[in-house]
C-alpha cells in the first residue's frame, strides 16, 4: 500500500498545469523538451519552462567532421592536433635549456669552478653588448669579426661546392673518370686541413686566400663524397627507359642522375659548412686581425674565457642561421622541380 500511494503521489508532482486546471488535453499539451544532455541540469527560464543548461547558455561546437564512431566530444580541432606536439616538444627544449643555464650559473656563483676558467652565462651576456660598442680588448667591435669570419667561412665553402659537387657527379657516373680522380682524392682524403697550414702560407701567403684555402680543404671532401654517393643511387630502370627512347648517356646524367643526386648533395653541403665554421679558428691563426677565431685567440691569451665563449656562441649563432637557411632552400628547390 505504501509503494502504491508513493507512486500515485509522484505521477500527481508530474502532472502538466493544464491537467490539474481540467484543460482539454490538446490545448494543454507541452511541446515535448529534449532529454537533457548527460550532467547537464534543468534551469528555470523566464517562461516558466525547464530548459538544459545548454539551451539556457549555448556551448560552442567544434566544426569538423567526425569519424565513424566518434561523438562531437570527441573530436579536436586540425589545428589543435597538429601545433599540440610542437608546442610541448618546444616547451620542452626551453626547459632544457633554463636548466643548462641555471646550473652553469650556479657552478660559477659557487666557485665550483674558478673565474679563470669559467665565467657565468650574466657575464657573458654583459660582455656580448659590450662589444658590441667596444674594441677592447682584442681591437675590434664583435660585428666586425663576424663580418669578417662570415665572408671567410662562405668564401672557401662556395669554392668548395663549386668543385666538390661536379667532381662528385662525375665520379659518381662515368667509370673512367672515377679511375682517374679516385687514387688522388683518396689520397688528399685523410688528411686534416689544419696539416695544410704550412704549405698554404708558402703558396698563398698569409692573406685571404691562404685562409680561404684551408676552408677549402675541409669543405671539400664531404661534397665530393655526398656527390659521389647520391648519383650512385639513381634508380637504373629510369635510366634503361631514357636510354631506350634515344636519350645519349650525357643527356641521361643531367636529365635523370644529377636530379636525383640532389637530396645527397644538399646533405653534403651542410656538413661542408659545418666544417668550415669548425676551421675558422685554425685558418685564422694565420696573421689575423680580425675575425672571431682571432677574438678567440685573443682570449685565451688574455686569460679571459668570457672572451672566448662570445666568440664560440656566435659561432654557433651564423652557423646555425646559414644551416637553416640551406634547409629552408633545399625544401623550396625540391618542391620546385616536383612541381616542374
Amino acid at each position: 500500500m505504501n509503494y502504491l500511494s508513493r507512486q500515485s503521489n509522484q505521477a500527481a508532482d508530474f502532472q502538466s498545469p493544464a491537467a490539474a486546471s481540467n484543460q482539454p488535453p490538446s490545448e494543454a499539451r507541452e511541446p515535448i523538451l529534449e532529454t537533457p544532455e548527460k550532467g547537464l541540469a534543468p534551469v528555470e527560464c523566464s517562461n516558466g519552462r525547464p530548459e538544459t543548461a545548454s539551451k539556457a547558455s549555448p556551448i560552442p561546437k567544434a566544426e569538423g567532421p567526425i569519424e565513424p564512431g566518434q561523438t562531437r566530444a570527441d573530436w579536436s580541432p586540425h589545428w589543435l592536433t597538429h601545433w599540440w606536439p610542437k608546442l610541448i616538444e618546444a616547451r620542452l627544449s626551453l626547459l632544457s635549456l633554463i636548466v643548462f643555464f641555471i646550473l652553469w650559473e650556479g657552478v660559477c656563483y659557487f666557485g665550483i669552478i674558478g673565474p679563470y676558467q669559467l665565467v657565468p652565462p650574466s657575464k657573458v651576456i654583459k660582455i656580448f653588448i659590450l662589444k658590441l660598442t667596444e674594441v677592447n680588448p682584442d681591437g675590434a667591435y664583435l660585428w666586425a669579426h663576424a663580418l669578417s669570419s662570415l665572408g671567410l667561412a662562405v668564401l672557401g665553402f662556395m669554392a668548395a661546392a663549386l668543385v666538390g659537387i661536379p667532381l662528385g657527379l662525375l665520379m659518381g657516373w662515368y667509370p673512367r673518370f672515377n679511375y682517374i680522380a679516385r687514387p688522388l682524392f683518396d689520397i688528399i682524403r685523410p688528411v686534416p686541413p689544419i696539416a695544410w697550414i704550412p704549405l698554404a702560407i708558402l703558396w698563398l701567403g698569409i692573406g685571404v686566400k691562404a685562409k680561404a684555402f684551408i676552408i677549402f680543404l675541409a669543405s671539400f671532401v664531404p661534397c665530393v663524397i655526398n656527390s659521389f654517393t647520391g648519383i650512385r643511387l639513381t634508380n637504373p630502370t629510369l635510366t634503361r627507359v631514357a636510354k631506350i627512347h634515344g636519350a645519349s648517356d650525357f643527356t641521361v646524367f643531367l636529365k635523370i642522375g644529377t636530379p636525383s643526386a640532389i637530396p645527397m648533395i644538399f646533405t653534403g653541403l651542410r656538413l661542408s659548412l659545418n666544417a668550415a665554421w669548425t676551421t675558422l679558428v685554425a685558418a685564422e691563426l694565420l696573421a689575423a686581425s680580425q675575425g672571431l677565431g682571432f677574438m678567440i685567440q685573443m682570449g685565451r691569451r688574455l686569460a679571459r674565457p668570457d672572451i672566448v665563449i662570445v666568440g664560440m656562441l656566435t659561432i654557433g649563432f651564423l652557423g646555425a642561421i646559414l644551416s637553416w637557411g640551406l634547409t629552408k632552400a633545399e625544401k623550396l628547390f625540391v618542391s620546385s622541380r616536383r612541381l616542374s
